[in-house]
Order: structure tokens, then C-alpha cells, then sequence
């Protein structure tokens, strides 16, 4: 049954990879709109409270599916094994793994800002890569050692980090009217 629903062995691979980010991805959409209707969380300080509920809806999903979240470290690894021994495929694998992984956290930092007022002062793909690097290697080692205090922790500081990058946009973004120039 497989043969016929994947053209070969890194089109189920990458099947996997994707549902095991969309799963992570409701994780995230879910806890947003547990507080889409929250009109006091804005500015930076909202923007911080909407990230930690966001991302620190991913504590439990995490402590449920530990193996799961192992298996998309073991896709990469194994995709860019591959294209390292000169299969082009492998690492087509593990770029789109990593293209929707950037896809999602964008759109998760664009409506964050966007529910707060604040305003990325760096392209916001630029905050996904570092939000997303920082996030894989608190993931890895939370895998290593399973101690939950210490990611909650590191969650906090990352989304520290990411705050830095936003500031609050105008309350009136339209432009001001100028005089019309005599030159």
C-alpha cells in the first residue's frame, strides 16, 4: 500500500516529517487562540505573555511524544547522511522539513505581532531561523536528560531573546500628511 501512495522511500520520509511539524503547529494555533481575545496583551510585554503561551503549549506535546520528536531529529540526520554520500534526494528531505518548520514559525511570529501591535525590527524569517535554532537544541537536549524544569527555563529565555527583536508599532501607522513641497 505504500508503493502506491509514496513515489519512494524519502516521499514517506518527508510525509513524516511534515506530520510530526503540523502536529507541533496545532499545538502552537491552539494556545494562540486561547488568547486571541486577550485585548490587554500588547506591546513587547503582550507579545512576550502570547509567546510563552504559545511555545509553552509545547511542553506537554513534547512530553507526550518524545519518540516522535526523536524520529525528526533521526529524518534529518539520516537525510543529510544521505546527501552527503551523493543521494540529492536526502538532502532535498531534510530542506523541506526545515522549509516548513520556517513556513509555520513565521506565520506564528506574524500573527503574534500582529495580535500585540509590535512590529518586527528584523525580517521576521530572520527571528523564525533563530527562534527555530534555539528551539531544536532545547528540544535535543530535553530528549537527553527529559528534565522539563530546565526547558521551561531555556523556553523562557529564548522567547526572551526573541522579544528583543520587536518593538511596538505606532498607534497610528497612517502616514502624517505633508505639505505639498513648492520645489
Amino acid at each position: 500500500m505504500l508503493r502506491y501512495r509514496f513515489a519512494d522511500k524519502n516521499e514517506l520520509i518527508a510525509a513524516i516529517a511534515d506530520a510530526l511539524i503540523v502536529q507541533i503547529s496545532g499545538g502552537l494555533r491552539l494556545a494562540f487562540g486561547q488568547i486571541a481575545g486577550a485585548s490587554h496583551l500588547t506591546g513587547v510585554a503582550g507579545l512576550r505573555r502570547v509567546l510563552l503561551t504559545g511555545i509553552g503549549a509545547l511542553v506537554p506535546i513534547l512530553e507526550s511524544t518524545a519518540g516522535r520528536q526523536l524520529l525528526t531529529y533521526e529524518i534529518t540526520t539520516t537525510a543529510l547522511r544521505r546527501r552527503d554520500t551523493g543521494d540529492g534526494d536526502g538532502g532535498q528531505v531534510a530542506d523541506r522539513q526545515y522549509r516548513t518548520m520556517d513556513t509555520e514559525a513565521v506565520e506564528f511570529l506574524h500573527r503574534c505581532a500582529e495580535r500585540t501591535g509590535t512590529t518586527w525590527r528584523v525580517p521576521v524569517a530572520v527571528v523564525a531561523r533563530s527562534a527555530l535554532a534555539g528551539l531544536d537544541g532545547l528540544v535535543l537536549r530535553w530528549l537527553v536528560d527529559r528534565n522539563t524544569d530546565d526547558l521551561i527555563t531555556g523556553l523562557d529565555d529564548l522567547i526572551a531573546m526573541i522579544t528583543v527583536k520587536a518593538i511596538a508599532s505606532p498607534i497610528d501607522a497612517t502616514p502624517a500628511v505633508r505639505p505639498i513641497s513648492r520645489t
